[in-house]
């Protein structure tokens, strides 16, 4: 299967939409190269969860979360060789969502209430699941201005690379940033009050990009609050391993943009791709697959004809 894709660098065109809280950035043109699309695997064993797949340092491996079987409601974390024809293999920790990978190669994913404290936890693995995982880090409702603990799991939960700083979007209307000292102490979270349904923080822990759902827009802002920025119609946003590029899919386009600039870059697709995630190097991306009964990733890979 090909994509056809159509580039384009954008022109600088910013307008103040309100005083002091809203830019709006957009415009563009270019010219034409492709993206070939390979299948990494499709299975109907499990199914493949919302969260993008995410990527490992060195844009060799993806990670995901699915269930055990297609007939069982455990959570594990699946990880499969970013190539095409690569067999997934579990990583049997139980109750993982939304995995990603740290800067040192293990990798997080978060669990609720867990243990007697009844705590939310965000734990860690090595990368092999060879040893049993352990608490990165565990707070409550209180530490995070919640009214009680979540029963329920996030819609998305990222991580900084150094573990650092998290985003958790828990509905529309309730997601934070979470930031932590290298002693492990939390310090004052940040609530946003933009209805948002999935976004990522940047893997420096200074920006979040999120699709506002009040816009129909991504939008990308400090990671503590500031100036929203908008950069187009589109959804569900992930960064490169820069914390200066992000990508998303918008309509029948993949856009790849450079936060605070006017360059973008967008590819036409022939084919229906979501929750789809930037490459570290942003040369490709993988997204997740469904038809029929039968989940599965592919990668989306920039080629220059």
């Amino acid at each position: 299967m090909k994509l056809l894709v159509h580039i384009a660098a954008v022109c600088s065109v910013v307008s103040l939409l309100c005083s002091g809280c809203l830019l709006e950035i957009g415009g563009g043109s270019g010219g034409d190269s492709s993206v070939r699309s390979d299948e990494v695997f499709s299975t109907t064993s499990f199914t493949v969860f919302s969260c993008p797949p995410a990527w490992s340092p060195d844009g060799s491996t993806l990670v995901f979360s699915g269930n055990r079987t297609s007939a069982s409601t455990d959570t594990v974390i699946w990880k499969v060789r970013a190539a095409p024809g690569s067999d997934p293999v579990p990583i049997d920790v139980g109750g993982a969502h939304c995995p990603s990978y740290l800067s040192d190669g293990r990798i997080a994913y978060f669990t609720g209430w867990r243990g007697a404290d009844l705590d939310m936890h965000i734990m860690v693995v090595d990368s092999a699941g060879s040893a049993a995982p352990s608490v990165l880090h565990s707070f409550n409702g209180s530490d995070v201005d919640m009214a009680h603990n979540e029963a329920r799991t996030p819609l998305r939960m990222s991580l900084s690379d150094n573990g650092l700083y998290a985003f958790l979007i828990w509905a529309e209307d309730s997601a934070y940033t979470l930031r932590w000292t290298s002693a492990g102490d939390l310090l004052d979270p940040h609530r946003f009050t933009q209805p948002m349904s999935c976004g990522m923080i940047s893997p420096d822990g200074q920006t979040v990009a999120y699709y506002n759902t009040d816009l129909g827009k991504v939008v990308y802002q400090e990671s503590e609050g500031g100036i929203e920025r908008t950069v187009g119609i589109a959804e569900c946003p992930t960064w490169a391993a820069r914390s200066d590029t992000i990508g998303y899919v918008s309509g029948s386009t993949y856009e790849i943009y450079a936060i605070g600039s006017s360059d973008r870059t967008w590819y036409t697709l022939d084919a229906n791709v979501h929750n789809a995630s930037l490459a570290p190097g942003a040369g490709m991306f993988a997204y997740r697959t469904r038809s029929g009964s039968r989940d599965g990733l592919a990668l989306g890979i920039l080629t220059s004809e």
